[in-house]
């Protein structure tokens, strides 16, 4: 799970920078070093024991003890010890290869939500109409 995790942050890591570069073109080198090890100091203080207790009542909910004992003999065996190995590096490749089709929908998402508040901000506030008992006559 902690490598998964740090493979994972490592790829978030990259999209946040780059996603820092392009918001803020005028961001210094040291600026974004900045911002890459505060992501690694709450990685780093991330509560991977509670975080996996956390998913316990999960894996019970859609898996039977059956389910779990089948998992871990697959994970135990030479295959699957190559996957818990391979996973990482599969995931990293994974997330840099989607990068570009999710960082433009990302963008997009961002655009339309922006707009969204833009449009909300520029409504004039209306007025509360006269009631019809205080209308002169």
């Amino acid at each position: 799970m902690r490598q998964v995790m740090d493979a994972m942050m490592k790829q978030q890591t990259a999209m946040i920078d780059e996603t820092l570069r392009k918001r803020y073109p005028q961001t210094s080198a040291e600026k974004i070093a900045r911002a890459d090890r505060m992501i690694q100091e709450t990685v780093k203080d991330m509560p991977m024991d509670a975080i996996l207790d956390d998913m316990i009542p999960i894996y019970q909910r859609h898996f039977s003890k059956t389910d779990i004992d089948a998992m871990s003999t697959f994970y135990a065996s030479p295959t699957g010890q190559k996957m818990m190995k391979e996973m990482p590096a599969l995931t990293t490749e994974a997330m840099q290869a989607s990068y570009a089709r999710m960082q433009k929908q990302i963008d997009t998402i961002q655009q339309r939500a922006e707009q969204i508040v833009k449009e909300d901000q520029e409504k004039p506030k209306s007025t509360p109409a006269t009631p019809p008992s205080l209308q002169k006559n």
